[in-house]
């Protein structure tokens, strides 16, 4: 999964300057080799090991989408639960620094043996057939993980509506709070017992 999509945005500029010749950063290199982040490391590959990469996308500074991007299909398939909010050529617009710098940093880390130089830009195409969507706008957030979670394992989106949508928060949550793990738990907890100042970490449909 791309951690940090935010990071890619902010390079774009950059990398439309000096397209071919930009060099990707140690923070592209190891999240290609699966070495980071370094708590949930996979030590896998894109492409080589990984065929799939998945991410959420805040589209327009106000909606969440979650995303498929297939390596070797070279495409990124968007999933969207209101898809009347954002027409079609925003989103290809939106996606432009993936569609451009995945196949850029590919064609840099891989040998041509394996995985033959293009720079051309990845397709979009927005998911329609068998979607769950949503009502709520303020719960884009929690359909775009679920997505995501239900595609990595390779599950339907059964159960996914606005109906549960407050049993998934909790649910989501609790995950949150768990992988944290003890010691932070207790960082917390003291901090809250001594009057620090502390912020507990909650979802929510904003960045």
């Amino acid at each position: 999964m791309i951690r940090n999509v935010f990071d890619v945005a902010t390079d774009f500029p950059q990398f439309e300057i000096l397209h071919k010749n930009f060099l990707f950063r140690d923070y592209y290199v190891d999240h290609f080799n699966g070495v980071a982040p370094i708590g949930p490391a996979t030590n896998k590959k894109w492409f080589i090991d990984v065929d799939n990469l998945y991410a959420c996308l805040f589209v327009n500074e106000n909606h969440w989408v979650a995303l498929d991007i297939n390596l070797p299909a070279k495409k990124i398939y968007i999933y969207d639960s209101i898809p009347n909010l954002v027409r079609d050529a925003q989103m290809v617009l939106q996606c432009m620094f993936l569609r451009r710098m995945i196949p850029a940093l590919l064609s840099q880390e891989i040998d041509d043996e394996v995985h033959k130089k293009s720079y051309a830009m990845l397709e979009v195409r927005r998911v329609k057939a068998n979607m769950p969507l949503n009502e709520d706008p303020r719960d884009c957030g929690v359909f775009a993980l679920k997505y995501i979670e239900c595609l990595a394992l390779g599950k339907p989106f059964d159960g996914l509506c606005d109906r549960n949508i407050p049993a998934l928060r909790v649910k989501l949550a609790t995950e949150l709070f768990d992988e944290v793990g003890e010691d932070y738990k207790h960082h917390i907890l003291q901090s809250r017992r001594l009057g620090k100042d502390c912020v507990i970490p909650h979802l929510t449909d904003s960045p």
